[in-house]
């Protein structure tokens, strides 16, 4: 009985360190898919304000005039 055991408690310890293994991987893979998600929303970010370089200056021109108003 005592052998039976020791042979599931190992079984079951290494199931976990396989399990643990398999949640790090998971971990890594969505790190790198994080990553990868920065760098595209960075450049669509870039790719929008190279876009709109011209309205800041509109904003600004517009506070201006709020400010000169009143």
């Amino acid at each position: 009985m005592g052998l039976k055991k020791k042979k599931i408690l190992s079984g079951i310890s290494t199931w976990s360190k396989k399990k643990q293994n398999l949640h790090h991987n998971r971990l890594q893979s969505v790190t790198i898919l994080d990553e990868k998600i920065r760098n595209h929303i960075r450049r669509f970010f870039n790719q929008l304000s190279g876009v709109s370089r011209v309205k800041p200056s509109l904003t600004n021109l517009c506070a201006t005039g709020d400010s000169s108003t009143k």
